[in-house]
């Protein structure tokens, strides 16, 4: 049997590989966030410091970044070059 030819439950063996590393990377990236971004929420909830809306802002950036980029549809553009 070649290898192409694999299956399992009616579904090609590289797909349940392509699954499962997915679903690897998904669960060490939550494990990974839990254990930073908890901690990190906690206190700028709870301090009083002046600086902490710097913290939130640069922590805030990525998601703004994002989709600011692709409403202005410079994303299209950056990703057609």
């Amino acid at each position: 049997m070649r290898r192409g030819s694999q299956r399992l439950s009616g579904v090609p063996l590289m797909d349940w590989q392509a699954f499962l590393l997915t679903a690897q990377l998904a669960g060490f990236t939550t494990g990974l966030l839990l254990l930073v971004a908890t901690p990190l929420a906690w206190w700028l909830v709870n301090t009083s410091w002046r600086g902490a809306g710097w913290i939130e802002a640069l922590l805030a950036m990525p998601l703004v970044w994002h989709f600011g980029l692709f409403d202005a549809g410079i994303w299209y553009f950056a990703t057609a070059l």
